[in-house]
């Protein structure tokens, strides 16, 4: 635990730690933070956090309305309310760059909640190698500005009606990664979402592994180029451009192409898979 832990029970103030500019690091020999109400809220944009270790328990968890940087690593972050996320993120202010990596964070509502829709910068949020476990979405955008990046890690939904992942607005990227939500692994209902990795499953037998059902989106939309779904068994799964949903477990895999390749005439060939439609074209002296 560390040499020490903050534990915090006062009456008039709702965070033991309200940051405004400068440096702040919190790490495994300060021990972290016990609180009966909430951890740490930050609003300036020149303040620059570091969290790398420890266990921080509270009420509410970390709410960041404005901050120059962000770097969570190696924690364990514990909240009981069901209004918040144990990382809270409403960028009222420039950009800003947030870090979240090797870390635990266990929630009663979401696990790292990206909610302003009047955002005036743009905010970065890298998830790498996290295990969040969360009673609504483990990850949950409704930020028009902002970019989430999931890249490895375990994460799970238990609670019913929330997608494990939570698109709404803004962007959301994964790379790799373990999604599971009692009723829908991902739910895309808008904003911008693009899988070059993961594996999305439901464990609700009503859910889906994917929803992607709302207007113009769909399965091989939010696909990254060069990329296909595989089944449970290894399988690819041909998903036409009209499917919005899936049921069984799908994984996002890279292609290993089957091109069908074709001369332009000018110099250049246009190679085209016929197993993911990826399409360039290069110039060479193709023969066949």
């Amino acid at each position: 635990m560390g040499k020490y832990t903050i534990n915090f029970k006062g009456d008039n103030e709702n965070y033991p730690f309200v940051l405004s500019g400068g440096k702040y690091e919190f790490n495994a020999t300060t021990g972290g933070i016990n609180s009966e109400k909430n951890l740490i809220f930050c609003d300036d944009g020149t303040t620059q956090l570091k969290i790398n270790g420890g266990r921080y328990c509270g009420l509410y968890g970390i709410q960041i309305n404005s901050l120059g940087t962000t770097n969570i690593y190696n924690a364990y972050i514990e909240t009981k309310s069901t209004n918040s996320g144990a990382i809270s993120v409403a960028s009222n202010s420039e950009n800003f760059d947030i870090t979240v990596k090797n870390t635990e964070l266990v929630s009663k509502g979401f696990g790292i909640y990206s909610y302003s829709s009047n955002s005036k910068g743009q905010t970065n949020i890298a998830v790498q190698n996290c295990n969040i476990m969360a009673n609504y979405a483990a990850v949950y955008s409704s930020n028009n500005n902002s970019e989430i990046t999931i890249d490895g890690g375990e994460y799970t939904s238990e609670g019913y009606g929330w997608g494990c992942i939570e698109a709404h607005n803004g962007k959301i990227n994964v790379v790799d990664g373990n999604f599971t939500g009692l009723t829908n692994g991902l739910n895309y209902v808008g904003g911008e979402v693009k899988l070059s990795g993961g594996t999305f499953k439901n464990t609700d037998k009503d859910g889906y592994s994917i929803y992607a059902g709302t207007d113009n989106m769909g399965l091989r939309k939010i696909l990254a180029d060069e990329y296909l779904y595989e089944g449970i068994d290894g399988e690819i799964i041909d998903i036409d451009e009209t499917t919005a949903n899936w049921k069984e477990p799908l994984t996002v895999v890279k292609c290993q192409h089957n091109f069908d390749i074709s001369d332009n005439g000018d110099g250049t060939h246009t190679y085209k898979c016929d197993t993911c439609n990826f399409e360039k074209i290069e110039n060479c002296k193709y023969t066949k």
